[in-house]
């Protein structure tokens, strides 16, 4: 019998979806992480890779980094690329 796995990425928020080994720190490092904090952590490296400061970023609530994000995908910018 297989343990379930728990995420370990506190952005604090409750984690929701399926938590996976993904690959982290250059690839370098599997860390078991679900679904919606890995859409977070997307969300900051955009915002960050486009300016953002990121202490405010991290700060932020999710809510506000999606709608900055939202706002930079409407006006062109592409979040591929993002992801770590």
């Amino acid at each position: 019998m297989s343990e379930e796995l728990l995420c370990v990425w506190d952005l604090g928020t409750p984690c929701s979806g399926e938590v996976e080994i993904r690959p982290f720190f250059n690839k370098e490092a599997g860390v078991p992480v679900c679904d919606a904090h890995v859409e977070q952590h997307r969300c900051i490296l955009f915002l960050f890779h486009n300016g953002y400061d990121i202490e405010k970023v991290v700060d932020a609530t999710p809510e506000w980094r999606k709608k900055q994000m939202l706002t930079l995908v409407l006006a062109g910018i592409s979040p591929e690329g993002s992801e770590e």
